[in-house]
């Protein structure tokens, strides 16, 4: 199969499962935050934040590093495998001592401590399976990928489902139930994992030597992204944390709510750069020319649609928080329309953050995630106490500006090297897209006196139809990509 065709697979495998992964996910969000109400969806959120900060440092950012260095050499696949649960099956063992430690010296409710050790529990399960799936992202068989992605999926939210329907609790809990499902879940995803790399793709061998060498290459290489990894983690789910602090569970809870759809959207542009990421971390190596122009074509590609999307999510939030949420959500409604700026942000430069990880500088990867964490941390602090929900929201949009700007400058010095000649080139399409996003707009309004369904239709059809008759993305763009992807 040539790396064309390979790569549309991959784009169309990871696509297909995002969706019925955002759609499996929109549904659970739905049920859940009806069947625990705004205070108990804000302990749940609460609990998985605090859980997710404190175990992630199990996976050691060694999932980046296998499908780097195994898209380069894939006959070393077993030996990371190996090397990779030597290092992660001690470190559960460590870190769940300590967040066992962390939650006892904390004044929360018996439940919330329970939570936190069953989700803890649960995302190192998670974090395991990643070395399985990083395996199949550097082979570029992310139809596996895909597949132990929504397999899982479907078993938690019909699990879910099931203890909803039933309204089954466990020590007097509602979300207990929902916490252990999560755990089944992730003892699957493990098997299923293993199960399909040793099947498919990789010989299991138990004779692979691993010396201390290469388990310090491997955890120095790693440990730059571990570090990025966690504080940006601190800084996305602070966001949480303070909220529950400073606010309650109320608030906690209908922040949640619009998060959990941005969380949901960005899986669209997410599944471009990591299908992309192989081919870069190649490109990196045998062509730094086609990999700056891959990296300047998706972004643009990202754009139109991320912004498309944007406007569809501004326009339509009122309508989109009450038929997933209810009228019980009515405050997230204006959380929903600051943060879809953020996903646009975030969205349209999810190829440039990539490109750090591609070429190498993943250090630079973690001065982003700590400059952007203590400029979070700052804001929270600032706005959270006095304006409460939309203080959030409003931080956690300036945020990722921070961050992908910074993105933007490291990129800009270690690949694309843009220069000042070529940035009028480079704003016109972007600019051109948002004269075209305006008139949409516009469009869709004047025909809303009409038909709702007819001004949705006409409004999409004239925004696609315009990029198209612009040249905004032109067939030489198209053949571009196809003959850099065969590289």
């Amino acid at each position: 199969m040539s790396q064309v065709r390979t790569t549309i697979k991959n784009i169309i495998s990871l696509g297909a499962s995002n969706a019925i992964n955002a759609v499996l996910g929109i549904i659970l969000i739905m049920y859940l935050a009806r069947y625990f109400g705004p205070e108990g969806f804000g302990i749940y959120g609460f609990a998985y934040a605090f859980a997710q900060i404190l175990s992630f440092s199990v996976e050691f950012g060694i999932y980046y590093i296998i499908i780097r260095d195994v898209a380069r050499d894939k006959s070393r696949a077993m030996e990371y495998i190996w090397s990779a649960s030597i290092i992660k099956i001690p470190l559960m063992i460590i870190v769940f001592i300590f967040i066992v430690g962390i939650v006892k010296l904390m004044n929360i409710s018996p439940e919330k401590e329970i939570l936190i050790y069953i989700i803890s529990f649960s995302l190192f399960l998670t974090h395991f399976s990643q070395t399985f799936r990083g395996i199949f992202n550097a082979f570029e068989k992310m139809e596996y990928t895909a597949l132990t992605t929504i397999i899982p999926s479907i078993i938690f939210v019909l699990l879910s489902l099931w203890v909803i329907f039933s309204e089954y609790t466990l020590f007097e809990s509602k979300i207990i139930p929902i916490a252990l499902a999560l755990v089944f879940t992730g003892i699957i995803n493990v098997l299923l994992s293993a199960f399909i790399c040793f099947k498919k793709l990789v010989k299991f061998n138990l004779r692979v030597k691993i010396n201390l060498k290469f388990l310090k290459y491997l955890l120095k290489e790693s440990f730059p992204l571990e570090l990025q990894i966690i504080i940006a983690l601190i800084y996305i789910q602070s966001f949480i944390i303070f909220l529950s602090v400073y606010s309650g569970d109320a608030a906690t809870g209908i922040f949640k709510a619009s998060h959990g759809l941005i969380v949901q959207l960005i899986a669209i542009p997410a599944l471009t750069a990591f299908a992309l990421y192989p081919i870069m971390s190649k490109l990196f190596v045998t062509s730094e020319n086609d990999l700056k122009m891959i990296i300047k074509k998706a972004t643009k590609f990202l754009f139109i649609i991320c912004f498309f999307i944007t406007i569809i999510g501004f326009v339509f939030a009122d309508k989109i928080i009450i038929f997933v949420y209810g009228a019980d959500y009515l405050e997230s409604v204006l959380i929903f329309q600051i943060l879809i700026f953020a996903f646009l942000i975030h969205g349209t430069f999810y190829v440039v953050s990539y490109s750090i990880l591609a070429i190498n500088r993943q250090k630079y990867q973690t001065i982003n995630a700590f400059i952007t964490c203590v400029f979070a941390i700052v804001l929270n602090f600032l706005l959270i106490p006095i304006y409460g929900v939309i203080g959030v929201a409003i931080s956690m949009l300036l945020s990722f500006i921070c961050n992908n700007l910074i993105y933007i400058y490291f990129s800009n010095r270690y690949v694309l090297k843009i220069k000042i000649s070529e940035i009028r080139n480079l704003i016109k399409p972007f600019m051109l897209i948002i004269v075209i996003g305006i008139v949409t707009i516009a469009t869709f309004f004047y025909l809303l006196n009409f038909n709702l369904f007819i001004a949705g239709v006409a409004s999409t059809v004239f925004y696609f139809v315009s990029v198209h008759f612009t040249k905004i993305i032109s067939n030489e763009d198209i053949e571009i990509m196809k003959s850099m992807i065969k590289k």
